[in-house]
């Protein structure tokens, strides 16, 4: 697979202004929710708010995904043929804490630029970043 060319840079580039735009408006348009009662805990940012990145680094494809942290620990990550699927189910909190809980579900899938061994994946957790590491074939 050849490195990316200046078009696929600037298709990318303009792939996170959208996204950049489409979270700032989504962020505007449910503001005015999180100032109602019933609602007020479930248009957080922090639940709806996430990022997915994708970078070559020695000889791997390094995907980084910011989630928030409450999808960390029931993730599903698989590779099927040259897509990375990552799936996660929010769960309410052990802890007792009180408030409304509302069920959140987030999924994302990937094209990776080229073939990877997926039986050598690895899975790290940071803070609320998921880091899948991909060696290429």
């Amino acid at each position: 697979m050849s490195p990316l060319d200046a078009w696929d840079r600037d298709v990318l580039g303009e792939m996170n202004r959208m996204q950049r735009e489409m979270d700032r408006i989504f962020s505007q348009g449910f503001g005015e929710f999180s100032r109602t009662p019933d609602f007020g805990s479930f248009y957080d940012q922090s639940r709806f708010d996430s990022s997915l990145d994708l970078h070559e680094e020695n000889g791997n494809y390094v995907v980084r995904a910011y989630l928030p942290n409450h999808v960390l620990n029931n993730l599903n990550v698989k590779v099927e043929g040259n897509v990375l699927k990552v799936e996660a189910k929010a769960v309410p909190p052990k802890d007792g804490a009180t408030g409304n809980y509302h069920e959140s579900h987030y999924s994302q899938m990937l094209t990776l630029p080229g073939p990877v061994h997926s039986e050598k994946m690895k899975i790290d957790r940071k803070d609320n970043m998921l880091i899948v590491t991909l060696p290429k074939t």
